[in-house]
């Protein structure tokens, strides 16, 4: 690893793991600047079995470039893209909140649908972005 990669390492710490799929981890993490400047973040991280193989990689290198072109207020921004340590982190926007996922299983659990109000809000901001 060069100093430049270190440097980019040593401003990111991860803080607690949060999900695992497809070919990444993702973490909840902590951009750190000078004077004790903390900004929460998540860390999509290409997994370890999938870093040595080419293919892979480009497909993560791809997916952050492509990913940093958008912007839109329903689209997670993405900032950085790090290599630490034989690790690959795409570096993107923290949103507090649930996902879609835990909002249809709390509904399930409830034995309640979701109304076609907050359906359609969805959809249209799903589109929207």
């Amino acid at each position: 690893m060069n100093a430049s990669q270190q440097t980019a390492a040593r401003r990111y710490r991860i803080e607690r793991y949060l999900t695992e799929g497809g070919m990444g981890a993702i973490y909840i993490g902590k951009k750190l600047g000078p004077g004790g400047f903390e900004k929460e973040v998540v860390l999509k991280q290409l997994l370890p079995e999938y870093t040595s193989r080419p293919e892979f990689r480009d497909l993560f290198f791809r997916e952050a470039k492509i990913s940093a072109t958008l912007d839109h207020a329903n689209i997670v921004h993405t900032f950085d893209l790090v290599e630490s340590d034989e690790s690959l982190f795409i570096v993107m926007e923290y949103v507090r909140g649930v996902d879609l996922r835990t909002i249809m299983r709390r509904a399930r659990l409830r034995r309640r649908e979701l109304s076609p109000a907050a359906a359609i809000h969805i959809v249209l901001d799903v589109l929207a972005g």
